[in-house]
């Protein structure tokens, strides 16, 4: 559980990261962490709220909103040093207004979001490719006894590898 104490005067990064429910809201999830010099900080959910849209001003007053749940008594704005976010425009922008709060704070944007646009628009103009490989990775995702056969008849030939998780908060979806 978070506390105050936990963080107290500590160095942060924070990471906001939204989904849409299945009702179709916006939400919105706080992230924070503790920078430490020699081991793993700890890692806190410190707000989830749903947002009226998504724009880098409802992303700026959820910021300022869980830096003062966090602390209550007054924001360390100094204490802050890091903005983890995806790639889209507003989260930009959002990045740039909140640097002149928090004038230590880096933003950085996860260059895996940019990447899966560009793979998801390369798989839109290659239809029949996608569909192709789609198929394969049914086939063998579901058989185990026919990655035996493949390996068996084919002990050249390499599987492809397995979708891997480089988001540094877990699964994306």
């Amino acid at each position: 559980m978070l506390s105050e104490k936990k963080i107290s005067n500590k160095m942060i990064w924070v990471s906001i990261d939204e989904t849409t429910d299945i009702d179709g809201r916006f939400i919105a999830n706080v992230n924070v962490g503790t920078l430490e010099e020699h081991r793993s900080g700890e890692i806190f959910l410190l707000n989830s709220d749903e947002l009226d849209k998504s724009n880098h001003s409802t992303i700026c007053k959820l910021f300022d909103k869980s830096m003062n749940i966090l602390w209550p008594g007054g924001i360390h704005h100094d204490n802050v040093l890091l903005f983890l976010s995806d790639a889209a425009p507003y989260m930009v922008k959002a990045g740039e207004v909140l640097k002149s709060f928090y004038s230590k704070m880096i933003h950085v944007t996860c260059a895996v979001h940019g990447l899966h646009r560009v793979a998801e628009e390369v798989r839109g103009q290659f239809s029949t490719v996608d569909k192709i490989i789609s198929c394969v990775k049914i086939i063998f995702r579901k058989a185990p006894s026919r990655l035996l056969l493949f390996k068996t008849e084919a002990p050249n030939i390499r599987l492809p590898p397995e979708p891997i998780n480089s988001h540094p908060l877990g699964k994306l979806d």
